[in-house]
């Protein structure tokens, strides 16, 4: 792990942006040898690239680059990465592109060549012809891609030669970067939310370390009522759980996009009234089907009675908001004023549980499911997607009713949240099944439960210190559980991790 850190601190973080356009969409990079190490850390990092070039489809490709040039994938990846290997990505008008950019010494870089077959093409200019690549020289820099008409290799030339060209570098602007990440991410967004993320992965002990920075022009998770750390009660959460997060209340509790889409949406004055300082997002197994997700959103309230009835009230003007949408009539229903306060509400209205739910696949009914949580100081109003996921969320919330502040120095993290990592994989592997038997596009997905299929426990936190910006911090602790056959989640205090401060 040590070699790795110091051969990582040789280069800088995103060194390859000086000679990057702006318009590029994501530049990966490697610093260091991730061969070396038998370190928990270590392990996990190298599993999660070997993950990553499969489900990408580079495995082939990179071995028989290796096939080419005699040696192993292994000493091919450490030749290449030893200092800094980075893959930039642009999405152009006639397809994708790629350049992958390897720092080595010129001599270093005409040897690797000559073991792969490669010819020199003058004006700096080569190609591999066994492998159908070609690329160029540019000072310490071998850039190699698929293309001979490739225009982000010509740009990436150009900005390197000419010192007015505009670059990603100057687009970081003053977005910090880890010294001592061994994998750097910068990503442009264009869909929920226009700018750029900064994702830098780290070697910490037995885990790994994520620090994200991002610069946005909007805001893809909404502002809060306070800037205070919330407090985080693990024990109040099900046993079974295998995500959950506390936050701040937003300042619009109720999604934007749904108010926008429909005025029913809309918090009257009493439901605004009767909302407390947080809210709970719980995730977990749905009934009878251990590998189905189960969705639970608790909000804080000041007045159980008061809360249940203003919210009550909302969720009938949504169904009928809703059905005279669709040109339907909304069933007749028991007035839920005359029921309890803390009695189980099932709303099965058409459309209802979809337009909360729509986009969890494998909510498991047609039914929004809801309960408020009386305590003897307001209480929680609890939505969930399965009935037997509201009553045990409900439950704990009962048996532990008062979530403690947790303020760590100055106002600074407004979200906080554990997830079990291999576990929740299996289980979006099974929505993607699912979303590919209707026709749908699962591979993003499928990434994302491959990644999280190396990690056991994940803890997080969430900033926005300022407008537009959004900072994270997460810790990973390697899954202890086979790759291929996760195990069932420990109780999730026993998995607390303390995140140091700030």
């Amino acid at each position: 792990m040590l070699a790795c850190m110091l051969a990582a601190n040789v280069a800088p973080p995103l060194g390859v942006a000086s000679l990057t356009p702006p318009d590029v969409d994501a530049v990966v990079q490697v610093r260091g040898n991730l061969q070396e190490g038998q370190c928990a850390s270590a392990c996990m990092l190298r599993r999660g690239v070997q993950t990553l070039l499969t489900e990408m489809g580079a495995k082939q490709r990179w071995e028989a680059a290796a096939a080419q040039a005699n040696l192993s994938p292994e000493e091919l990846l450490r030749r290449c990465a030893g200092r800094d290997a980075s893959l930039v990505v642009r999405r152009d008008a006639d397809g994708p592109s790629w350049v992958l950019a390897l720092e080595m010494q010129s001599n270093d870089a005409c040897n690797l060549l000559r073991a792969m077959g490669g010819r020199m093409r003058g004006n700096a200019r080569f190609e591999i012809p066994q492998l159908g690549l070609v690329g160029g020289l540019h000072g310490d820099w071998l850039l190699i891609t698929d293309r001979a008409d490739s225009r982000l290799l010509k740009d990436m030339l150009r900005v390197g030669s000419e010192p007015d060209q505009p670059s990603l570098a100057s687009g970081l602007g003053e977005m910090r970067m880890d010294d001592d990440a061994v994998i750097t991410v910068a990503m442009r967004h264009d869909r929920i939310a226009n700018g750029l993320s900064v994702w830098g992965l780290s070697a910490r002990g037995t885990g790994m370390h994520v620090q994200m920075r991002a610069q946005l022009q909007v805001d893809p998770v909404g502002d809060t009522l306070r800037a205070c750390e919330p407090g985080m009660v693990l024990e109040a959460m099900p046993e079974e759980t295998v995500a959950c997060w506390m936050q701040d209340m937003p300042v619009h509790p109720v999604p934007q996009a749904w108010s926008e889409r429909m005025a029913a949406w809309n918090l009257d004055a009493a439901t605004q009234a009767s909302l407390g300082d947080r809210l709970a997002v719980v995730v977990g197994p749905a009934e009878g089907e251990e590998d189905s997700l189960a969705v639970a959103v608790a909000y804080r309230v000041r007045d159980a009675k008061a809360a249940t009835h203003a919210q009550d009230a909302m969720l009938d003007r949504v169904a009928v908001a809703i059905a005279n949408e669709a040109g339907q009539t909304v069933p007749k229903r028991p007035s839920r004023a005359a029921m309890p306060v803390d009695a189980p509400r099932t709303c099965d209205e058409p459309g209802l549980a979809q337009a909360v739910f729509g986009n969890c696949d494998g909510e498991g009914t047609a039914e929004l499911h809801a309960r408020t949580v009386v305590m003897p100081h307001g209480g929680w109003r609890v939505y969930a997607s399965d009935r037997q996921w509201l009553d045990r969320v409900a439950a704990s919330l009962e048996e532990h009713p008062e979530p403690s502040e947790s303020v760590m120095g100055a106002p600074f993290w407004t979200r906080a949240g554990h997830m079990h990592g291999d576990r929740l994989a299996r289980m979006i592997e099974m929505q993607c099944g699912a979303l590919e038997t209707r026709g749908g596009c699962a591979k993003p997905a499928r990434l994302l439960a491959a990644c999280l299929r190396q990690a056991g426990t994940i803890s997080w936190r969430m900033a926005q210190p300022h407008a537009g910006q959004v900072e994270m911090s997460i810790e990973l602790q390697p899954s202890l559980a086979p790759v291929h056959t996760p195990a069932a989640p420990a109780q999730l205090a026993e998995r607390a991790q303390v995140v140091p401060q700030r």
